[in-house]
């Protein structure tokens, strides 16, 4: 019997999706269904249409759509970073009976994207995307089951910088990927790179 796993996610796309699409291109043990409760973007649309994985998107007031998915399946995954609509469907609702598995897209260690031991409490399992997150304080002040954590290295993508060649030369250059935006990069960034310099 394949199990059935429904994804619960804020949205798919850039970082999340790279990651999901990643593990759902190699992964061929379960059945999955993927409910975003904003937008799916069209790669990611493309991956699961031609794996066959069943997707919806913008669900986030079709709140009895998902709470039957959630019955109909054997795990449900939520993908969690800090968003407001994944903490509106998690707060308003009461989930039927499931195992609950929740992966964390964030470190756990910078304000907005903190645990809460509610967080912890919620699930049977807590993925981390990082092993950085045991050092968080919501961690080590948390008095429930610590057998329940578990991490995972939640990157993909890395295979295009694989032909980057190194250059020669008499400057520093430091590079960065991702969104380049302060809620995403450390608010002392920039400082940092100076003092390397």
């Amino acid at each position: 019997m394949k199990y059935k796993i429904l994804h619960l996610t804020p949205h798919l796309g850039g970082g999340v999706g790279t990651v999901l699409r990643s593990y759902l291109k190699k992964e061929n043990i379960y059945t999955h269904k993927v409910f975003s409760l904003d937008t799916i973007n069209e790669l990611s649309k493309e991956i699961m249409t031609n794996k066959h994985i069943s997707f919806k998107e913008s669900v986030s007031s079709k709140h009895q759509i998902i709470l039957n998915e959630i019955s109909l399946s054997d795990i449900l995954i939520i993908h969690w970073w800090n968003h407001p609509l994944l903490y509106e469907f998690i707060i308003k609702n009461k989930l039927p009976k499931s195992r609950v598995i929740i992966w964390s897209h964030v470190s756990g260690l910078e304000v907005p994207q903190i645990f809460t031991k509610k967080l912890f409490d919620y699930c049977d399992y807590f993925v981390f995307t990082t092993p950085i997150s045991y050092k968080s304080n919501e961690f080590l002040n948390y008095n429930g089951n610590k057998n329940k954590f578990l991490d995972i290295w939640s990157t993909a993508g890395f295979e295009k910088f694989k032909k980057i060649k190194h250059k020669k030369q008499k400057k520093f250059t430091i590079g960065y990927i991702g969104a380049i935006d302060f809620s995403k990069l450390h608010p002392d960034f920039i400082k940092i790179c100076k003092k390397l310099i």
